[in-house]
């Protein structure tokens, strides 16, 4: 399937609340039956509450994917983490997956990376996340081996999954 009408911009101010909202409800989604229902009713409210109360640094890319008016993925990029470009975020709304909004908003993202001077992108997820990490393979990602990581204050199974180059990412678009 492809994304019709689907426009990719910059994040702006007046999307935050619907930008929280977004990843919380693509948290519950993802990680339903992989957390318990308190971590995805309580810390992570918090955590997300937090994490969207003001826009990122200008250093960062932080882009969203709309259709209609509506906000349906988002992406952001820490692009001067002290281990190089860490995808920090990448969410699509449950009922617009498999449908290339994130392919496409990670080829816009990458793109822009690239436009800045880098050439490489990681990022975390959860080991039990198979879906996201089908995709990150899907693209040519590397995993690294499982390790142990706190989100929202619980400890998970995480990997890390890298691109020595953008060049296979921005050509998903």
């Amino acid at each position: 399937m492809t994304a019709p009408d689907i426009q990719i911009r910059a994040m702006a101010e007046a999307d935050l609340p619907a930008v929280q909202a977004l990843h919380l409800d693509s948290w519950r989604h993802s990680y339903a039956g992989l957390k318990d229902d308190a971590f995805l009713d309580g810390p992570v409210v918090d955590e997300m509450a937090g994490r969207w109360r003001a826009l990122p640094s200008k250093d960062d890319v932080a882009l969203v994917a709309e259709q209609e008016g509506e906000i349906v993925a988002l992406a952001l990029v820490f692009a001067t983490h002290p281990e190089g470009p860490l995808l920090e975020s990448l969410h699509v709304r449950s009922d617009q997956q498999g449908k290339g909004v994130g392919r496409r908003l990670v080829s816009a993202t990458t793109a822009e990376l690239a436009a800045r001077g880098y050439d490489t992108l990681w990022l975390e997820v959860i080991a039990g996340n198979r879906a996201a990490r089908t995709i990150y393979a899907k693209w040519g990602g590397v995993e690294s081996w499982p390790f142990k990581d706190v989100i929202a204050g619980q400890e998970v199974s995480a990997v890390k999954v890298r691109w020595s180059s953008l060049t296979p990412l921005i050509a998903l678009g």
